[in-house]
């Protein structure tokens, strides 16, 4: 379950062509993912807005580490307790992006999650 992009960048003289790879831990959260308006409906138009170019920003980068993490877009970090191995980045005050970093060209996507307090609230489970 992943969605490709190639990205193109130039080296130099040298044209370079890198795929990324978004991949999702359940085929629900995929599907949501893809249907815009089921999207809409259930996150909200400007929330879905946010976490559309966040996942634009995943295919474009050229490297997580350079890219993702150094530039700060959305906040990006790691995650303790039981989302440990997990990475969270805002898409709101409350609302993150729960995924993780499977190799330098994958993220898999767990869903969408309001974990502040004592309770999480996962909105895209």
């Amino acid at each position: 379950m992943h969605a490709t992009m190639s990205v193109y960048y130039r080296f130099g003289n040298i044209l370079v062509v890198k795929t990324i790879y978004i991949e999702y831990e359940r085929t629900k959260v995929q599907t949501l993912f893809e249907d815009i308006a089921k999207l809409e409906k259930t996150i909200g138009k400007p929330y879905t807005k946010t976490l559309i170019k966040t996942l634009r920003r995943f295919q474009a980068a050229v490297s997580y580490e350079k890219d993702i993490l150094n530039l700060g877009l959305g906040k990006p970090h790691d995650l303790s307790g039981d989302l440990k191995g997990y990475c969270g980045i805002s898409i709101s005050a409350n609302m993150r992006l729960i995924y993780k970093v499977k190799k330098a060209d994958t993220i898999i996507v767990k869903g969408v999650c309001d974990y502040h307090g004592s309770n999480k609230n996962w909105i895209i489970p």
